[in-house]
């Protein structure tokens, strides 16, 4: 599974697999396959029962792994609702510094400056 394709596919024969096996050529892992899960993999491959990772150990393992991938995905989420809100309070401040400005009428059309004492002319202006 780890790497993407079925184990020894190109080899015609068991006998063939297994003195692969026995001289210690294995199949390669896909690159993004987590250092310890492949480290894991190679463990189980000790051609001496003794050397291999017990049930309990590998399980272990693969539930770090998997709980480490559930940190990442969420991590990831994270930062994604970090921009958002990081994005909405831009928003909120523009909106809020609108929201101070004077009314156009109370400003200079030329200068901008507020006018102390705003007088409007019948025709609006």
């Amino acid at each position: 599974l780890a790497s993407r394709k079925l184990p020894f596919a190109k080899v015609a024969n068991k006998q063939t697999v297994m003195q692969r096996i026995k001289a210690g050529k294995m199949e390669k892992f896909h690159e993004d396959v987590p250092k310890e899960l492949v480290e894991l993999a190679r463990s189980a491959w000790s051609l001496d029962p003794a050397q291999r990772p017990k049930a309990a150990a590998m399980i272990a393992t693969m539930e770090k792994e998997a709980n480490a991938a559930e940190m990442a995905e969420t991590s990831s989420q994270l930062k994604v609702l970090q921009e958002e809100v990081k994005a909405l309070r831009a928003q909120l401040e523009q909106a809020q510094r609108k929201r101070l400005e004077p009314a156009s009428e109370f400003q200079c059309p030329i200068t901008r400056e507020i006018m102390a004492d705003p007088v409007v002319a019948s025709d609006g202006f």
